[in-house]
């Protein structure tokens, strides 16, 4: 179910100014209530807070706070529960950090190094440590975002230390994600040049220079990036600006905006959060039985089913995707591909979406799923050779037809399709080997052609055992098209 912002309570460290007045107007605008943590901004922070309750009708809080304090942070968390009754959202905004030469090892010394550390690492932890609690308790969790940098990712930054301590940030939110439980979402958005009161420091001509290596050629946008903080909450799809010009790249051509993960229910690429403790986890090593033709629809060899939807309905769901999504196409063509995938996952997800709803009523027991789609299209290349015909290589005969492939035959198809497109003169002119010149006569009779294109996929999961699991299916109707294709369903309990 989408997470919806309206009367929920957010707390934002270093919230009074810059990004952080951005973001509390964003969630404000949610109808989110807004708790603003500043240091020593005092009347910007108090000016904020009065415009969002005269502009958006919500409640505010003001809290005085060093986000490099231990004991602040704490008491920011305690506040906010008091101030609005609990607290939904985290946003750690508050950074440190002093404008030096990168290269100079003596230019900040051991207080200033320390004072980083405190407010770009030590303080997320005390947030999140004093938050627990109260997320845990929440029947939807908690939220933790934290502003972090591009110079966590890269050799930049204002300082050395700045961008040392960024990458532990990082790190720290990884760590966080792959160990905090499945009621708590842990991410980060990596902002580049921000001409806030501290980006402006930089001066111009450093400035300008970071413009040009940014791949939008700009500073971020702070609309933008606040953007990116209010939509990486669970439910809703991350801002991930990825297009021909707004596309996330590490080394020296920066896009304005990264976000870890692809998906706001995921806190990193490779930590999914939700997440299971290892301890809960099973590794699932029965293997699933491979689509054979004449034997009709493939079948799981899972011992136990454990989808909220049943085999025949998933397979009728994915098979209408199929019909809808190829309602036009005669032929493979690639170009077409991109979209064909997009509307037959979409039909799916929603079918899927909206009948496990269902099946979950409001209030009960029932255990609510995520979902995972993935649909593949292959050209279809079909054998020219009469049905039946063997196929004679150098390592032997291989007297299976279509409808017989064997284990083996799988195993070695790739290899098996070179050979054919020898035999069969699809291969090189000159570059033939002699072995492949000397095969069977029969073969070399038939027609001339490309050899039946062989793909191997494979996917492994490690999950609970008793909720989660994956089903795939081949859709019939592809190949009269010329096309092969499977859809992959993958459940996971919420």
């Amino acid at each position: 179910m989408p997470y919806k912002l309206q009367g929920r309570k957010v707390l934002i460290t270093g919230g009074s100014r810059g990004l952080g007045a951005e973001i509390a107007r964003k969630f404000a605008a949610e109808g989110s209530n807004v708790a603003i943590n500043y240091a020593n901004s005092e009347g910007p922070a108090q000016a904020l807070a009065q415009e969002l309750q005269q502009q958006y009708q919500v409640k505010t809080a003001v809290i005085k706070g060093d986000g490099g304090n231990l004991s602040d942070c704490a008491r920011c968390v305690q506040q906010t529960i008091a101030a609005f009754g609990g607290l939904d959202i985290i946003i750690g905004n508050a950074g440190w950090t002093k404008f030096t030469d990168f290269a100079d090892l003596s230019a900040m010394n051991e207080e200033e190094w320390n004072k980083c550390w405190s407010v770009n690492v030590l303080g997320m932890h005390a947030l999140v440590k004093e938050a627990m609690p109260t997320f845990n308790s929440n029947p939807e969790g908690g939220v933790f975002l934290i502003t972090s940098s591009v110079a966590g990712v890269s050799l930049s930054g204002s300082s050395m230390a700045y961008s040392v301590t960024k990458a532990a940030q990082l790190h720290l939110m990884k760590c966080l994600a792959n160990t905090q439980g499945s009621k708590v979402r842990i991410n980060a958005v990596l902002p580049g040049l921000l001409l806030t009161d501290w980006g402006n420091l930089y001066g111009e001509e450093r400035i300008n220079m970071l413009k040009d290596r940014a791949a939008l050629k700009k500073e971020t946008d702070l609309g933008e990036c606040a953007d990116a903080l209010v939509s990486a909450r669970p439910g809703v799809p991350a801002v991930k600006l990825s297009s021909a010009v707004h596309k996330p790249v590490f080394g020296r051509t920066q896009a304005a905006v990264q976000l870890y993960g692809y998906d706001s229910s995921h806190s990193y690429t490779h930590y999914p959060n939700p997440k299971p403790r290892h301890k809960d986890l099973q590794l699932r090593t029965s293997p699933y039985s491979p689509h054979r033709p004449n034997e009709g629809i493939a079948q799981s060899t899972m011992d136990n089913f454990n989808c909220p939807i049943s085999q025949t309905r998933l397979r009728q769901i994915s098979n209408d995707a199929c019909d809808s999504a190829l309602a036009t196409a005669t032929a493979y063509n690639h170009a077409q591909t991109a979209s064909w995938n997009d509307t037959i996952i979409n039909s799916v997800l929603k079918a899927l979406v909206s009948e496990s709803q269902t099946a979950a009523a409001p209030g009960s027991s029932e255990t609510r799923y995520k979902f995972c789609v993935n649909s593949t299209i292959i050209q279809h290349l079909s054998d020219p050779r009469p049905s039946g015909t063997t196929s004679t290589a150098s390592a032997g005969t291989s007297t299976a037809t279509d409808t017989e492939k064997t284990a083996g035959d799988a195993a070695v198809e790739g290899e098996a399709e070179e050979e054919l497109k020898k035999e069969v003169g699809g291969g090189g002119g000159g570059g033939e080997s002699e072995e492949a010149a000397s095969s069977s006569s029969s073969n070399k009779a038939a027609p001339s052609g490309p050899g039946r294109r062989g793909m191997h996929s494979a996917s492994g999961a490690y999950w609970n055992n008793a909720k989660d699991g994956m089903w795939s299916h081949k859709y019939e109707g592809g190949e009269a098209k010329g096309m092969d294709i499977v859809i992959a369903i993958m459940w996971i309990a919420a």
